[in-house]
């Protein structure tokens, strides 16, 4: 499956006073823009209005005129598509608090968009609302990374097919439900998508026209095609029935008319019939002593929840304080009234559950969302076992040790801590704490859970004086064993430049936004600059291996 992508606009916000936010302006008076070319399955996470700093999405920022809507209904209506710049009271202003429909970037290209398709609609108490195509298709369409790429990338039957197994896909023998088996991990709510648009022709309709009018569009040579959809849903008018109920955040225009923004939580649109998940295989732990008791049937035994599936924990919108640390805790995504999905497997394995046996640590989930179903949760943090925290230490002592070998050796003529953010002195070296929040958005990653306490992440950055005059930047994050990170090697192109304070903090933040994993970080602040390396751990005789340690240095 190929990877589409997709351009993004964010625009900059002067947050001098927080109190009363503003776009910020160039020179000539236009809106400071900034464009991102991003894969097209990133945008569940980028809803219309959400605020962005460090890579982060934060909470508790607001504009002027915009409002929070709760549990709005669209009663069944015709869609009415209209262009940005032909809506009434959607025009681009000088004003601080209005909404813009044309910026500059920072080489001076003026982006328009005025050609942005959006819906007329209006609520069942009478207010009228202008939702754009986007936020319709990152909401009820592409509601998963996976769905997002393949309504984009190509034909959406052929991209399904890579997607599903056919063989074990459609009506079950009772009739009762639609059986789905992926070929690929989706997400419940993709899974649901995928229903939606098999069993229901409108949906289907709907969303096989949304790659073939992007085609169309540049066959028009036009370079910037917009998505333009309409929701995946019918309705009955006459008896009011098929609408749908949303919660938002929008911009209240002067004549009263309110723009959709960010779609954070509504029902999911009406399956004909229930969904049901196939599976080729589940894995049931057993005892040994009971082993010989199995059969290929059930016979009772209940099979136990896939924790990958199970929905995540959600917080109320409320600050809540960790030690030293205040996490004020936002609007999430998610879907009301979302009713369980039941599970049939194709065949069941036993396996042991001795001790003996290992238990595998469960796999990341990477795949992004737009919702899960509601539900009050709290903020996890990492948390070290003193066996572990031990093993940190021990990698540390080693990476010492190996730099002590190689000042002996020659090939290194100096070494010493370089914490100029966040110093915390321990066992005899100064680290860098990670910053546990970006902007104003804590991130659990970043926090340690010990046994005196929460504390942030540490980062032991030495710099390292080459025989050769030239100076490297080591840095190695406090991470467990299991989760497998490299340390990484700063290189300036220019020998005389020096890590500054502020670009330390910036590699900080990156490496916190992406939960460590530096191959993964965007460096395009520094991009020019500097040259990065990963190093590996392998830890030889109590040292690290110096034949990978100066090959990362060289």
């Amino acid at each position: 499956m190929a990877t589409a992508r997709v351009q993004l606009w964010f625009a900059e916000v002067d947050a001098t006073d927080t109190a009363n936010l503003g776009y910020a302006r160039r020179a000539n008076g236009e809106v400071s823009l900034l464009a991102v070319d991003e894969a097209a399955g990133s945008l569940p996470a980028y809803p219309l209005g959400s605020y962005w700093q460090d890579g982060t999405l934060q909470s508790g920022l607001w504009m002027s005129n915009q409002v929070k809507v709760e549990r709005a209904y669209i009663s069944p209506q015709n869609w009415r598509l209209m262009k940005a710049r032909d809506c009434v009271g959607l025009v681009a202003a000088k004003g601080s608090a209005a909404f813009p429909l044309q910026g500059n970037d920072v080489s001076g290209k003026t982006h328009r968009f005025g050609d942005a398709p959006v819906l007329i609609c209006e609520t069942a108490s009478g207010e009228q609302l202008l939702i754009p195509c986007y936020e319709i298709f990152r909401r009820f369409y592409g509601v998963c990374s996976t769905l997002s790429n393949a309504l984009l990338a190509g034909h959406w039957q052929r991209e399904l097919d890579q997607l599903i197994d056919r063989d074990h896909t459609g009506m079950s023998d009772d009739a009762k439900h639609f059986e789905l088996l992926t070929k690929k991990d989706i997400s419940s709510i993709g899974c649901r998508a995928i229903a939606l648009f098999e069993e229901c022709e409108f949906a289907k309709a709907q969303a096989q026209g949304i790659y073939p009018s992007l085609v169309n569009a540049r066959r028009e040579q036009r370079d910037d095609p917009w998505i333009k959809v309409i929701p995946p849903w019918q309705g009955n008018a006459t008896t009011n029935e098929g609408g749908m109920g949303i919660s938002f955040i929008g911009h209240q225009l002067a004549n009263g008319v309110t723009l959709v923004l960010w779609i954070y939580d509504s029902h999911f649109p009406r399956l004909p019939r229930p969904l049901m998940r196939v599976f080729p295989e589940v894995t049931i732990p057993v005892y040994d002593d009971a082993r010989d008791n199995c059969h290929s049937e059930r016979s009772g035994l209940q099979v136990p929840e896939d924790p990958g599936q199970a929905p995540i924990a959600l917080s109320v919108p409320a600050d809540t304080k960790f030690g030293k640390h205040i996490a004020h805790l936002a609007i999430q995504e998610s879907w009301s009234d979302l009713p369980t999905i039941p599970r049939r497997y194709i065949t069941r394995r036993f396996v042991s559950a001795s001790p003996q046996a290992g238990i595998a640590r469960p796999k990341r989930r990477r795949q992004l969302s737009t919702g899960h179903v509601s539900e009050m949760g709290h903020l996890n943090s990492a948390s070290l076992s003193g066996d572990e925290h031990n093993k940190i230490k021990d990698r540390f002592r080693a990476l010492g040790n190996s730099f002590e070998q190689l000042l002996q050796e020659g090939f290194l003529l100096n070494r010493r801590d370089y914490a100029l953010c966040r110093p915390s002195e321990t066992n005899g070296a100064t680290y860098c704490e990670l910053p546990s929040t970006l902007g104003s958005t804590p991130i659990s990653w970043a926090i340690i859970g010990t046994a005196e306490g929460l504390r942030s992440r540490l980062c032991w950055v030495s710099e390292l004086e080459l025989a050769d005059g030239s100076f490297r930047y080591f840095f190695d994050l406090e991470a467990q064993e299991w989760e497998g990170f490299y340390a990484m090697v700063l290189k300036f192109t220019n020998q005389e430049e020096m890590l500054d304070e502020r670009t330390l903090d910036e590699i900080l933040k990156r490496a916190v936004a992406n939960q460590g994993r530096w191959k993964k970080v965007n460096w395009a602040s520094i991009q020019g600059r500097a040259t990065f390396r990963l190093v590996q751990h392998k830890i030889t005789d109590g040292m690290i291996d110096l034949k990978h340690l100066k090959a990362g240095l060289a």
